[in-house]
């Protein structure tokens, strides 16, 4: 099989993850007065668009497509 077919599969394996996948973001809150300096960490988890991952899917499913065609000439 071609490269392009693997690189769609695993395009499209990354935009279906991206449905259930939550990315985490570490916050810092901090504060800085002269030589002192608080500070707090807080965790956040955020979903990733599911435009995103849906276009991840179809283009995915495009490469896998165009990879399996065989250009006869």
């Amino acid at each position: 099989m071609k490269h392009l077919f693997w690189i769609g599969l695993v395009i499209a394996l990354l935009g279906l993850a991206a449905f259930f996948v939550e990315v985490p973001q570490p916050p810092r809150q901090s504060l800085n007065t002269g030589s002192i300096s608080v500070g707090a960490n807080s965790s956040q988890r955020r979903e990733i668009s599911p435009w995103v991952g849906g276009v991840l899917v179809i283009g995915g499913l495009a490469m896998m497509v165009g990879g399996c065609r065989e250009h006869k000439g």
